[in-house]
């Protein structure tokens, strides 16, 4: 007899669709990939994405300024981003990913190197970054609330809260809010930075899942360089 056993880690995924759209593990990924989750975005309070990017193997940045970032991978500019799977064109007024974007309303942030034309279409050969939104799984009503307080009197406050919708838990909302600001070692620099998310989760069938929801973030700096 033979028994075997996955431990499971809060610091990686056990599946991801992210390359070919199939649910394989990571260690049949035919692609180099790495998983940032929640938990690890959450011990090493990775609150936007530069952070995030700045954590990850074969990813570097550079900096115009105080806020044009570009990201590299491979040699590249990475342009190739996607929500939940599905491909989106990147803003045509930036370079690369917009390195401001708030890291509480996603699940995990998944970092394809190489190319992706399998499921992006032509691009540049760099890194996919695809942002796993979180959803509302959750049949019992919970709430989760952080408040954190840095150096440049930085100060950060998140809501984190899900509960079923109907008796049966067929139905399920979820709501996310972030609020942000700080000065920084630049003299008269300031930003301010707001976040909230919303989400409902419909089961249709044993298989299916509707979902319905809406993000939306506003970065306000003042005294830029």
């Amino acid at each position: 007899m033979k028994v075997r056993g996955q431990a499971a880690s809060p610091y990686t995924a056990d599946h991801s669709a992210s390359t070919t759209r199939l649910p394989l593990t990571l260690q049949d990924t035919p692609q180099s990939i790495s998983v940032i989750t929640e938990q690890r975005i959450a011990d090493q309070n990775l609150t936007n994405l530069r952070d995030v990017l700045d954590n990850t193997t074969g990813v570097s940045s550079t900096a115009y300024d105080s806020e044009r970032v570009v990201f590299w991978s491979r040699g590249f500019q990475i342009e190739n981003m996607s929500y939940d799977g599905v491909p989106v064109a990147s803003s045509l007024n930036i370079g690369s990913a917009d390195a401001s974007l708030d890291t509480s309303i996603y699940e995990r942030i998944e970092v394809i190197r190489g190319a992706t034309g399998l499921l992006s279409g032509s691009g540049s050969p760099s890194t996919n970054i695809n942002f796993v939104r979180k959803h509302a799984d959750s049949r019992t009503a919970q709430a989760n609330v952080t408040l954190s307080y840095g150096k440049w009197n930085t100060q950060r406050e998140t809501l984190d809260a899900s509960a079923p919708l109907n008796a049966s838990g067929s139905v399920r909302g979820r709501f996310v809010a972030a609020h942000e600001e700080g000065d920084s070692y630049l003299d008269r620099y300031h930003q301010q930075k707001n976040v909230a998310y919303g989400v409902i989760d419909a089961d249709l069938g044993e298989d299916t899942t509707l979902s319905v929801g809406y993000d939306w973030q506003k970065t306000r700096p003042t005294g830029v360089t």
